[in-house]
């Protein structure tokens, strides 16, 4: 087996987004899509690192409990792509 196979490859390993990389980039984005509402300062690049465009979410007015929300999941599968 070549080093190859233990290389995370997000468009082979994560299909749709469905993965805990995937969550990370979708609670990203979304906190993110929170910094770009009016009054606050934009945030998130055009396009990701890896040249892919960003799916951006409407969210006409967030709560707090969905920033909160957001926030949490993002720690906790960032605590777990860590393991």
């Amino acid at each position: 087996m070549t080093n190859e196979g233990c290389r995370f490859i997000y468009t082979r390993d994560c299909p749709n987004d469905i993965c805990v990389a995937g969550a990370i980039r979708n609670y990203t984005l979304q906190l993110q899509s929170f910094a770009d509402m009016p009054g606050m300062t934009r945030m998130a690049p055009k396009r990701g690192e890896d040249g892919r465009r960003l799916r951006w979410r409407s969210l006409t007015s967030p709560s707090t409990q969905s920033l909160q929300e957001a926030f949490k999941f993002l720690t906790h599968f960032v605590g777990d792509i860590h393991q």
